[in-house]
């Protein structure tokens, strides 16, 4: 997180820093908001509770008081679907077939309460999300895909922290193996289990 930057945005909306508590906050009708906000995680993700500490940390430094909010599955469904918190985070997983980018961007996902929990989109990237997802050639879908990711990266509704990258690794001991970027990431029918290098075996029937 960039300090400065979000001090000196604060600054001109005019959030001001009360001295004694370290917490901005705006006058309204004489008395004093802080700026209060919660952010809802998965408690079933241990480092998901270490990320979190580290955020409200960086944002304390710029004068934001960030309260975090532990919840289970349900209650993380529950809280973002139905567009009721003010920060969540959460993680999503795709495959390496095309994607269908309705469920996560589509403004219909967000009127229905579906998976778009930050109310993303307009009349322009749900035709770029229906045309993707009738598209067969290739270069075109990209192109298409890379219009939607640039409306995406424009308006900021994620703040995306980091993308896993998944190694396979297989011993030496076992032969015919093919590895796939598609989960578990290998077939494990086709491994054939090799002699042990530097055992004897003994073929003899």
């Amino acid at each position: 997180m960039d300090i400065v930057q979000a001090s000196t945005l604060l600054d001109k909306a005019g959030w001001l820093m009360d001295e004694k508590t370290g917490i901005r906050y705006i006058l309204i009708d004489g008395k004093k908001k802080f700026l209060e906000l919660e952010l809802i995680f998965l408690a079933t993700v241990p480092e998901w509770k270490e990320m979190a500490l580290m955020i409200a940390e960086s944002m304390k430094k710029a004068g934001v008081l960030l309260k975090l909010n532990a919840v289970d599955l349900n209650g993380w469904l529950e809280k973002g679907c139905s567009h009721d918190f003010d920060l969540i985070m959460g993680s999503w997983n795709s495959s390496s077939l095309p994607e269908d980018y309705s469920q996560l961007w589509s403004t219909q996902s967000w009127n229905s309460q579906g998976l778009n929990l930050t109310g993303f989109g307009n009349e322009t990237s749900d035709r770029i999300i229906d045309s993707i997802a009738v598209t067969l050639n290739d270069s075109l879908r990209n192109a298409m895909e890379f219009r939607l990711q640039k409306l995406i990266y424009e308006e900021q509704p994620y703040v995306f922290l980091y993308g896993l990258v998944r190694r396979s690794a297989v011993h030496r001991r076992f032969t015919h193996a093919e590895l796939y970027a598609e989960r578990p990431g290998i077939l494990y029918n086709l491994l054939k289990a090799s002699p042990m290098v530097g055992v004897k075996v003994d073929a003899t029937p």
